[in-house]
């Protein structure tokens, strides 16, 4: 009988801790051909069970378990993460909590003892990933500036090298010395190149 009677307190307190709009907040316990099982469940409410009655129905150190239990249960979901936010130098900067985050790190309201030293390293290989990339962006833009540099060079050469041409065309002994096929295609490299722009404006 004071068995039953501890339970009897103890449901009562439990009911009162989770009884909500829906639910009566009681603890559970299976049943097989019509009795009870003597093990509540759910571990936690084992757990306060056993403390229930190791403690004689101290509701302070029932209480006390409870909480812990709940501190725990807590920091095993994350609150939110952490959402990396790109800088200037492809690093990241401030950090905010968000549920929805582009760059996923979760946080929990307690640390473990390695929790802080992952993040750290998580951050540190967000900012390799992020040096990585930057320095192939300016490889590829040292690149294509260098590309555009012997273009701008090879037409300018090109350019002299037609004006060259076309005034020593003019000189009669120059034209008389030149072939018929060589002085047919300088022509018409000169022409393919002054009406190169036209071309290009039209296609755009």
């Amino acid at each position: 009988m004071i068995i039953e009677t501890m339970r009897d307190d103890f449901e009562g307190w439990h009911r009162k801790q989770y009884a909500t709009k829906h639910m009566t907040g009681a603890p559970t316990r299976d049943m097989h051909g019509g009795v009870y099982d003597e093990k509540y469940g759910p571990p936690k409410q084992q757990a306060l069970w056993e403390c229930w009655q190791e403690t004689g129905g101290d509701v302070a150190k029932v209480e006390a378990l409870k909480e812990e239990y709940e501190q725990k249960e807590a920091g095993d979901k994350p609150v939110g993460y952490l959402d990396l936010i790109p800088r200037g130098d492809f690093g990241f900067r401030s950090i905010k909590c968000s549920p929805h985050a582009y760059y996923k790190i979760p946080v929990y309201t307690r640390s473990d003892a390695g929790e802080v030293e992952r993040l750290r390293e998580e951050l540190a290989s967000a900012n390799q990933c992020a040096m990585t990339y930057s320095e192939q962006a300016i490889k590829l833009q040292e690149f294509l500036a260098a590309a555009e540099q012997r273009n701008a060079d090879l037409s300018s050469t090109l350019e002299e090298c037609i004006t060259e041409m076309s005034l020593a065309l003019q000189d009669h002994a120059v034209r008389s010395a030149m072939t018929v096929v060589g002085r047919t295609r300088f022509l018409k490299l000169v022409q393919d190149y002054n009406t190169q722009p036209a071309e290009s404006g039209a296609s755009t």
